[in-house]
C-alpha cells in the first residue's frame, strides 16, 4: 500500500472509530460502510475490515483478562553465533472479560532477526514475550476508543518479563530495553495495569497458539 493509500485506510478506521463513539455504527453496518468507498483494491478492503471488525469486538470491554505467550523454534545445526539460529517465532492472545467471555484471541508470527544499534542479531524467546506483550497493547490501543477507561490484567508464564515489567528490574540486553520502552509508553496510557505471573500449565492455550504461529 502506498504511502497516500496507507494515509487514506487510516483515516477510515479512525473515522469508524469515531462513529462508533457516537453509537452510529455496529457489526451489521461495517462491511456497508466499507463498500461505499469502491476504490480499495480486495486486499486493501479486507485489512480495513478486520481492523474495524476487531473496534468492535473490544470496543465497550473495559475490565480486561488477557493470557499471551510467545514462543521460538531454534535451528539446531546453527552455531550460537550464527544469525540463523531461529527459524522461527510467533506469538498469541486471548482477551477476555471479567466473567471469563471471549473477546478476541489472536495469533501471529513476529521477525527471527532484529536490527538494534546497526547490529543484527536473532531473535530469543525472551524477545518473543516482549513483542507479544507490544503487539496487544499496540492492538488496544488501536481499536479502543478510550484506553485510559482499560483495566488489564495480563497473565504471563514468562519469568523474565514479569521481573522487567511488573518489578521493574533492569536489563541489558538491547532488544528488551527498546520493547519496554515502547510497552511502558502504552501501560502508561491504561487506567490499571497488572501482570501476573502464572504456571505454564495454566497457559496451554496462548503456548499452543505462539508455537504454532511459529512453525508456519
Amino acid at each position: 500500500m502506498s504511502d497516500k493509500r496507507e494515509f487514506i485506510k487510516k483515516g477510515l478506521v479512525l473515522a469508524y472509530k469515531d462513529e462508533k463513539e457516537k453509537g452510529k455504527s455496529n457489526v451489521s453496518s461495517v462491511r456497508e460502510w466499507l463498500e461505499s468507498y469502491d476504490f480499495l483494491t480486495k486486499e486493501e478492503y479486507q485489512t480495513i475490515l478486520d481492523e474495524m471488525l476487531l473496534i468492535d469486538s473490544v470496543y465497550g470491554a473495559y475490565n480486561l483478562e488477557v493470557y499471551m505467550d510467545g514462543s521460538c523454534i531454534n535451528n539446531p545445526f546453527s552455531t550460537e553465533l550464527q544469525k540463523d539460529r531461529v527459524i522461527g517465532a510467533g506469538g498469541a492472545f486471548i482477551i477476555r472479560d471479567t466473567e471469563g467471555k471471549e473477546v478476541l484471541n489472536k495469533s501471529f508470527k513476529l521477525p527471527t532477526i532484529y536490527s538494534v544499534d546497526g547490529e543484527t542479531l536473532s531473535t530469543n524467546c525472551h524477545a518473543c514475550e516482549f513483542q507479544t506483550l507490544q503487539i496487544l497493547l499496540q492492538t488496544l490501543a488501536y481499536s479502543s476508543v478510550n484506553m485510559k477507561e482499560i483495566n488489564l490484567k495480563v497473565y504471563t508464564d514468562s519469568v523474565n518479563l514479569y521481573s522487567q515489567i511488573e518489578d521493574n528490574h533492569h536489563t541489558k540486553q538491547p532488544i528488551h530495553l527498546q520493547l519496554k520502552k515502547e510497552i511502558m509508553k502504552y501501560i502508561y496510557q491504561l487506567n490499571n495495569f497488572e501482570l501476573v505471573k502464572i504456571p505454564r500449565r495454566e497457559n496451554q492455550m496462548a503456548d499452543a497458539m505462539a508455537k504454532e504461529c511459529a512453525y508456519l
